[in-house]
């Protein structure tokens, strides 16, 4: 049980870093597909013996795929902020110092 828990909050540390919208009760369930794919990857991990983890990598590809098209990839607010305003070319001015 406390696996488990420890397992999740990894997954919501990992996804905030990710910029994955966690918040609410859509961001619980975007945990558990996170947390899904980590497990997928996990169990080609534990039966692959290749040196280059050739199988790992690709079984992680593919969860991560079906994890996007359902939708556990979805940006969060900030993220989708950030990435306009760097294309844009709008000057963050909250990161100037105070002089």
């Amino acid at each position: 049980m406390l696996l488990g828990a420890a397992t999740l909050d990894t997954m919501r540390w990992m996804g905030d870093l990710a910029g994955v919208d966690c918040a609410g009760i859509t961001g619980a369930l975007r945990l558990n597909g996170l947390a899904g794919a980590w497990g997928f990857a996990l169990r080609a991990w534990e039966k692959d013996d290749s040196p280059d983890l050739a199988q790992t990598m690709a079984a992680l590809d593919q969860a991560l795929d079906k994890a996007e098209r359902y939708g556990a990839l979805k940006p969060s607010p900030n993220r989708l902020l950030e990435e306009a305003t760097r294309q844009t070319g709008i000057p963050d001015h909250s990161l100037e110092l105070e002089t």
